[in-house]
């Protein structure tokens, strides 16, 4: 019986959330309403918070998008979502060309992570970035493995 108390706990918590969160349409445009800081830190789904991250490759032209295409979405065929517990901001290596590889988003790089990755060996690429206790971490990404996030040089990356 307890399980399905905490189950019953964590549906209502929930459902609370979603109410507090939400727009009251029917009430109209009102300046002096509830006024959200940051639109990032407003939920619009239930579950765990994550953070988007976009991948670039450093190169001696600055850094490009992951994604080679010639779409013109290339930055945002770079990105995909993290948990926030894992990547919660960027780290201070690269961040000159950070800033100028933002300059080339259509968004600007606004609510996301950039991490630069170096090719340390064949098909496995490394960069840095902080975590939810502003640790800097390795970043390692291949395109068969995918991502792989550790606080040193792990060779299990390899395998």
């Amino acid at each position: 019986m307890p399980r399905l108390y905490n189950a019953e706990g964590e549906r209502l918590g929930g459902q609370a959330m979603a109410n507090f969160n939400s727009l009251n349409f029917d009430a109209g445009y009102d300046p002096t309403g509830m006024k959200w800081k940051d639109d990032d830190d407003v939920p619009t789904r239930l579950g765990e918070k994550t953070v988007r991250v976009r991948l670039a490759k450093v190169t001696e032209e600055g850094l490009k998008p992951w994604a080679e295409t010639e779409t013109g979405m290339e930055w945002a065929l770079s990105e995909l979502t993290v948990p926030y517990r894992l990547i919660k901001d960027e780290s201070r290596h690269w961040q000159v060309e950070i800033e100028a590889a933002r300059q080339t988003m259509k968004d600007e790089g606004k609510y996301v992570v950039i991490i630069p990755l170096e090719e340390t060996k064949p098909n496995r690429w490394r960069g840095f970035a902080k975590n939810m206790k502003d640790e800097e971490i390795q970043v390692f990404y291949s395109p068969v493995v995918g991502l792989y996030i550790a606080k040193e040089e792990d060779d299990e990356f390899d395998q």
